[in-house]
């Protein structure tokens, strides 16, 4: 399948560096730049859904919005200029069929959980533990586990490449149990398997 999203289609046309300026300082341009790929992006998933609507279990979105200690723009800013175009996308493949919505963000986005909830996201990906906000996924479970799924939290940045496996072990333990709790958890490491990672880990991950 294909994957992409509204805001990183215009961050790649334009540059990191320009779109950031533009949401802040050139807001007509940023947002006709928005509506155009949301409207690209809804023609294209019709004309999928069209071919392939009735085997569609998911449709995962990527769109990177956190760095390792913060967001890559202000709550204010995503929620007046960004949210809306997400939000007209999700609900346009909500009506085009029955398939779930995966949302894929790196970084420290836990100021923007509510929103993501609030405009139709069911499961998260990739739940980026070694980020600020994201460590304690007990918390995270009890705060937005009713409302949302998890897929990912085994960290492939510290805790793959430099545990034991018996520190893998207990590392995967801990997060079933904190996100898998009534389920809504779909365990997976947060991103590819690097070759810095020890094949015994990757065995140890799987057994567990």
């Amino acid at each position: 399948g294909i994957k992409g999203g509204i805001l990183q289609t215009c961050l790649w046309l334009r540059g990191y560096d320009k779109f950031f300026l533009d949401l802040a300082m050139n807001k007509d341009y940023a947002d006709a730049l928005l509506e155009k790929v949301l409207g690209l992006y809804c023609r294209m998933y019709t004309n999928y859904y069209r071919e392939v609507g009735e085997y569609a279990q998911l449709v995962y979105i990527t769109d990177d919005l956190g760095t390792q200690v913060s967001l890559l723009m202000s709550p204010k800013m995503f929620r007046e200029q960004v949210k809306p175009k997400f939000k007209a996308f999700n609900d346009h493949l909500k009506s085009l069929g029955d398939a779930k919505i995966m949302f894929h963000s790196d970084g420290a986005i836990d100021p923007l959980m509510e929103d993501l909830i609030e405009i139709g996201v069911d499961i998260l990906n990739p739940v980026q533990t070694s980020t600020k906000g994201l460590e304690n996924t007990l918390e995270l479970k009890e705060k937005y586990g009713s409302r949302i799924s998890f897929h990912g939290a085994i960290d492939v940045q510290q805790i793959m490449p430099n545990s034991t496996v018996a520190e893998i072990k207990k590392e995967v333990a801990r997060r079933i149990h904190d996100l898998g709790t009534n389920g809504g958890y779909i365990l997976a490491p947060c991103h590819n398997i690097g070759y810095d990672i020890p094949v015994e880990n990757v065995v140890a991950l799987f057994e567990a």
